[in-house]
């Protein structure tokens, strides 16, 4: 297991390459903390999360429950709208909504 005093984005790019070239894709939070990576899962997060990562290095993620959900919102948005509702996502993961329709909670 790996412990870095101080992440920085290049360590960052480094670890997360290394463990992808043997998975010819993006690692999942559980699938890095079952390579005892729980380190880099923390560096990750703090530094913009696995989506934004998964983009940077161009490597793609394969689709999971949060992809689902996500999809769902999408859909839910777009019905929405077309009524002539305002929507608004919201950016955050632990926010406490996941739409806000005409600024209701």
């Amino acid at each position: 297991m790996t412990t870095k005093a101080k992440w920085t984005d290049e360590s960052i790019d480094a670890d997360l390459r290394a463990i992808c070239d043997g998975l010819a894709r993006f690692p999942s939070a559980s699938e890095l903390r079952q390579l005892g990576r729980n380190d880099l899962v923390c560096a990750i997060t703090r530094r913009g999360g696995l989506m934004a990562w998964s983009q940077r290095l161009g490597i793609p993620r394969e689709h999971s429950d949060s992809d689902t959900g996500w999809d769902g919102e999408r859909a839910a948005i777009n019905v929405l709208e077309d009524a002539g509702l305002s929507v608004v996502r919201s950016a955050g993961v632990k926010a406490p909504f996941d739409l806000l329709v005409n600024d209701l909670l």
